[in-house]
């Protein structure tokens, strides 16, 4: 997860977009809204829903895993409509692989993006 959001802030700087208010490379919804407003580009429109859920569902358990040690919370539950308050995160070796998948497909569009607009 750090990796894609490394790319996304080292991209959009590199591509000379303005600055950037508040931290939008921690959640999907909030990069997908960076880069249309720098780019003018749907982020995840070229992705399938199954992609776009798992990457929800990962930025959202990485960020629970490094926030809260694991532990679910409300803003979890509420971002995902799953698990359970107060329960620990699991993470499956499948999932682990889908997200991996994920990010690489988001890897790929953030690269895109970033390239159309050099062009």
């Amino acid at each position: 997860m750090a990796a894609s959001q490394n790319l996304a802030k080292q991209l959009h700087t590199q591509a000379d977009t303005a600055a950037v208010t508040g931290n939008p490379w921690q959640n999907v919804d909030r990069l997908a809204k960076q880069w249309r407003k720098s780019f003018r580009v749907d982020l995840l429109s070229g992705l399938d829903d199954a992609t776009v859920r798992t990457l929800r569902l990962a930025f959202s358990r990485r960020h629970v895993l490094e926030h809260n040690g694991g532990v679910i919370d409300e803003d979890y539950v509420g971002q995902t409509g799953e698990g359970v308050l107060g329960r620990r995160i699991r993470v499956r070796l499948n999932f682990a692989e889908e997200a991996f998948a994920a990010i690489e497909k988001l890897a790929d569009r953030l690269e895109m993006t970033a390239a159309q607009r050099r062009d």
